[in-house]
This record gives C-alpha cells, structure tokens and sequence, in this order.
C-alpha cells in the first residue's frame, strides 16, 4: 500500500504541477476520498493517471512547435521590413531619373524598381504563409490542451467510478452524470479544435504552393 501511495504522489506532482492546490482529481475527488481505496483500487487508476502525464507532455511539446512558428513568422516579418525599404528606395530612385529625363538611368531604375516590387511581394506572401503555419501550430496546441482536459475528465470519472464500486463511505458525494457530461463537454471541444487545426492546415498548404511558385528561380 505504501509504494503504491508514493506512486501516485510522485506521478501526481508531475501531472499537478500547473494547480497545486488540487486534488489527484481536481475539486472533483480528492485524495482524502482515494484513501479510502485499498491498494489494489488504487493500483487501476494507474493507467489513467498516466494518460494525464502523458497528454501534458504531448501539449507541451505542440507549445514548442506553436513558439518556433512565431519565430518563424517574426523572420519573416522582418525580411518583409526589409523588402519595404528597399522598395521604398527604388520608387525614390526611378522618381528622381524620371524627372531628370534620363533615358538610360531611368530605365535601369525602371527595371531595379520592377525588381524591388517583386522581391517585396514574394515576402509578403511568406509572411501570409507563415502567419498561417502559426495559426496551424496554434490550433495543433489548442487541440492538445483540450486532450489535456479528456485526460483529465477520464481521470476524474474513473476516480469517483472506483469509489462507487468499492462503496467507499465518501461514494455519495459523487454524481456520475456530472462526470460524464464533463467528459462529453471536453470532447466536443476536442472536436472543435480538430475542425479548425485541419481547416488551418488546409489554408497553410495552398499559401505554402503561392509561396513556392512565385519564390523559385
């Protein structure tokens, strides 16, 4: 009983670190309650506490994927300046030769300034493809965190399950449709999020082909 105790408490440190003012089970069930279990009750909701672990882990690792896209972006963005001053110049340029009459000059400027422009329209797409690799990444992230909150309600659910099933003095005080419509409540969330993410990747991938066209030599 007592290795199993310190199981839960090492794995519930980990996967409870974000609230650490929670039960194993949120404000659902609390480890007072589990106590009530014997070791061999509490050895089955090892699995479930497990998959909470791991669904923050996979979170985790989409908000990495979702700050290297802002990153990306943020280059993008940049190059973008860049391009804009450059423009900027060239239509000074090609002003002043205009102006001056110079037939030769005015045509080099002509071409520098037909160059700068489309230099400054291909960033500019980059920048549209990159903003929505960001909203791809971003929905990925989201989804995670909704898997987070399945976990989380599989968890809660199988907690109080396991206090009814050993009828557990504290049993009562768990309603199990209340688990359940929770349950229900974040996957439909989880849904959302998986419409969305494939609706942004849809976007990111025609963005990426205008992008690729127009940038090869």
């Amino acid at each position: 009983m007592r290795k199993i105790v310190i199981w839960f408490m090492v794995l519930m440190g980990v996967c409870l670190w974000e609230r650490s003012d929670a039960g194993l089970f949120g404000d659902e069930v609390d480890l007072a309650d589990l106590s009530q279990l014997s070791s061999e009750a509490l050895d089955t909701l090892k699995e479930v506490e497990f998959a909470v672990f791991i669904a923050r882990v996979k979170h985790a690792g989409a908000k990495v994927k979702e700050n290297r896209a802002r990153e990306d972006l943020k280059s993008a963005k940049s190059q973008l300046d860049t391009k804009s001053i450059e423009l900027k110049a060239a239509k000074a340029k090609y002003k002043e030769v205009s102006e001056s009459n110079a037939g030769k000059r005015a045509s080099e400027a002509q071409a520098a300034l037909r160059s700068a422009q489309e230099q400054h329209d291909i960033i500019q797409l980059l920048v549209k493809w990159k903003k929505k690799e960001l909203d791809v990444q971003s929905a990925g992230a989201d989804k995670e965190k909704a898997a987070v909150s399945i976990a989380e309600a599989n968890r809660e659910l199988a907690g109080a399950m396991k206090l009814v099933e050993s009828k557990a003095p504290s049993a009562g005080r768990y309603n199990m449709d209340d688990f359940k419509k929770n349950l229900e409540k974040r996957q439909k969330e989880y849904d959302t999020a998986v419409i969305r993410g494939k609706k942004e990747m849809l976007d990111a991938k025609t963005l990426k082909a205008e992008y690729e066209k127009v940038s090869k030599p």
